[in-house]
C-alpha cells in the first residue's frame, strides 16, 4: 500500500480511530497496531508479512541469546559471535529479496566478460514493502543489545518497532529505545500536536506529489533520456533538478510519515535539516536524511574502527560507509558509484582539515565572506554527484558530466522560467530561519477549527489538481 491514495486514506482513518479508542488498553492497542501494520505489509502480497515476522523472530531470538551470553552486561566472545551471525543472516535476507537482481546481473556480466556464455537467469522478485527500513531496524536492535546499550524487548514490541506502518515506507530510521518506550505511554489526545502534523503532511505532499514528479517530467527525465540533444548548461540545470527532485521525494515522504506518526501520538526524530544550506559535504550528510546518516555512522563506520584506529584506516572506513549508504538508496552500480564519489569528497575534506591543523595559524577571511564560497562549492559538488545517482549507467553519467564541464552546445528547450523558479524557491527555502516557520505554524494553530479545515481542504484540493494520479512516484526510493 502506498500513499497518498484513497486506499491509504481509508486505512489511516481506520487506524487513527482504533489508535485513540484503544490507547488506554496497551495490550489490545499493541495487538491492533501490529495487525494494521502487517496488513499494510501484506497489501501487495501476504508473503511480505511473513518476511517481517521472520526478520522479527530472528532478531528477537538472537538478541535474547546474546543477552544471556552477557552475564555481566558486557559483550563476550560468545555474544559477539551470536550478534555477527544474526546480522549476517539479516543482511542475507535483504540481499536475497531487495538486491537479488542487481547481484545476479553483476555476476552474469562479469562471467560474460570472462568469456562465459549461457542463458541469462530470469530474476522476477517483488521486493517486500519497507524491507530496507525494517532490516536496518533489526540490525540496529541486535547491535545495541550486543553492545549492552539496551535490554531485549518483548517480541510484540520488537515486531511493532520493525513494521509500524507510518515509518515503514520512507522512514525515518529510529532506534528501538526511541520508539518502543512510546508504545507504553498513554498520550492525551487533546495534546496531540495536530498543527505540526498537518503542516508536515501538507508540506510533504507538496514536495513528494507536486514538485518531485513535475521536475522529473519537465526537466530531469527528458534531459537524461537524450543528453546529446541538451546543452551543457541545460544538463547543469538538470543536475540541480535531480538534487531537488530526490530531496523533494525523500523528505516529502518522510515528512508525511512523521506527520502520520504525530497524529497517532508517536513522535519521530527529524530526518532532513536544510541539506542544501550545507557548507561542506560532511555538513551535507549531517543534514541529509540524518537518521540514516546516524545509523551508518553507528552501525557501519564505528564497527569498522571509525577514526580512532589509525588515520591510515579512516579513509577506508569512510569509503565503505559511503558505498553502503549509496547502495541503500538503490540496487545498482550507479548508486554504489554515487557513494564512492561522496566518499572521495569526505576523505578529501578530512585530509584538507588535517593539513590545516598542521600548519601555523594564518589570518582568515571573515566567515561572512568565506561561507558563500563554501556553500557554492559544496552545492555544486553535491549536485554533480547526483548526476551519477540519476544516470542509468556509468557511461551515461560520464557523457552528462562531460557535456556539463565543457559547456557543450545544443538546446532541448528544457530550461524554462518556471523550472528555474521552482529550483530557486526550493533551495532558498533551506535558508528560511526556523523562527519564521515556527511563527507561521503558531499563527495557523490560532485559527478557528473551521478555518483550519478550510485551509487544509483548499491545500489538498490544489495538491490533487497539480499532482499526478495514483500513488507517490517515489522512483528510486529503496523499497
Amino acid at each position: 500500500m502506498q500513499f497518498p491514495t484513497v486506499a491509504f486514506a481509508i486505512f489511516f482513518l481506520a487506524a487513527f480511530v482504533a489508535n485513540w479508542l484503544l490507547r488506554p488498553h496497551p495490550l489490545v492497542w499493541r495487538a491492533t497496531m501490529i495487525a494494521f501494520s502487517l496488513y499494510f505489509c501484506a497489501w501487495v502480497d501476504v508473503r511480505f508479512a511473513l518476511v517481517v515476522l521472520g526478520v522479527a523472530a530472528l532478531g528477537w531470538a538472537a538478541a535474547a541469546a546474546a543477552h544471556r551470553a552477557m552475564p555481566e552486561g558486557d559483550p563476550t566472545p560468545v555474544s559477539r559471535r551470536i550478534v555477527r551471525a544474526a546480522v549476517a543472516a539479516e543482511v542475507a535476507v535483504l540481499a536475497a529479496l531487495a538486491y537479488r537482481g542487481f547481484l545476479v546481473d553483476s555476476v552474469t556480466g562479469a562471467l560474460e566478460r570472462l568469456g562465459w556464455s549461457g542463458s541469462e537467469p530470469v530474476v522476477d522478485v517483488v521486493v517486500p514493502v519497507g524491507i530496507s527500513i525494517y532490516v536496518l531496524h533489526a540490525i540496529g536492535y541486535l547491535v545495541d543489545v550486543g553492545r549492552g546499550e539496551v535490554e531485549p524487548v518483548a517480541f510484540a514490541d520488537l515486531l511493532l518497532y520493525l513494521c509500524f506502518f507510518p515509518h515503514l515506507v520512507a522512514g525515518p530510521v529510529v532506534r528501538v529505545d526511541e520508539l518502543v518506550p512510546q508504545f507504553h505511554e498513554r498520550p492525551d489526545p487533546r495534546r496531540v500536536p495536530a498543527t505540526d502534523a498537518f503542516v508536515l503532511v501538507g508540506s510533504g505532499l507538496v514536495k513528494a506529489v507536486v514538485i518531485a514528479p513535475w521536475l522529473a517530467e519537465e526537466l530531469v527525465d527528458p534531459a537524461f533520456a537524450a543528453p546529446a540533444q541538451a546543452s551543457g548548461l541545460e544538463l547543469l540545470v538538470a543536475a540541480y533538478g535531480v538534487a531537488v527532485q530526490v530531496y523533494a521525494a525523500f523528505s516529502g515522504a518522510t515528512d508525511i510519515a512523521i506527520g502520520c506518526g504525530l497524529l497517532l501520538g508517536i513522535e519521530y526524530p527529524r530526518a532532513f535539516d536544510a541539506p542544501f544550506a550545507a557548507l561542506s559535504v560532511r555538513d551535507f550528510w549531517d543534514r541529509w536524511n540524518l537518521t540514516l546518516s546516524h545509523w551508518l555512522r553507528d552501525y557501519v563506520y564505528v564497527p569498522l574502527g571509525g577514526s580512532w584506529r589509525g588515520r591510515h584506516l579512516r579513509p577506508r572506513n569512510v569509503m565503505v560507509t559511503m558505498v553502503v549508504g549509496g547502495l541503500w538508496y538503490g540496487a545498482g552500480w550507479n548508486f554504489a558509484l554515487w557513494g564512492v564519489v561522496h566518499g572521495v569528497y569526505v576523505i578529501a575534506e578530512q585530509a584538507a582539515a588535517a593539513r590545516a591543523e598542521r600548519r601555523e595559524p594564518t589570518a582568515l577571511l571573515p566567515t561572512a565572506l568565506t561561507a558563500p564560497v563554501h556553500w557554492f562549492v559544496t552545492f555544486h559538488l553535491v549536485c554533480l554527484a547526483f548526476v551519477v545517482y540519476r544516470a542509468g549507467t556509468v557511461g551515461d553519467a560520464v557523457e552528462v558530466l562531460g557535456r556539463v564541464l565543457t559547456l557543450a552546445p545544443g538546446g532541448a528547450g528544457l530550461v524554462t522560467p518556471l523550472v528555474l523558479a521552482v529550483l530557486a524557491a526550493t533551495v532558498a527555502s533551506h535558508f528560511v530561519p526556523t523562527e519564521v516557520t515556527y511563527g507561521a505554524r503558531a499563527r495557523f494553530s490560532t485559527l478557528a477549527p473551521a478555518a483550519q479545515v478550510a485551509v487544509l481542504a483548499a491545500g489538498l484540493t490544489l495538491i490533487a489538481a497539480l499532482g499526478p494520479d495514483g500513488p507517490l512516484p517515489f522512483g528510486r526510493l529503496p523499497f
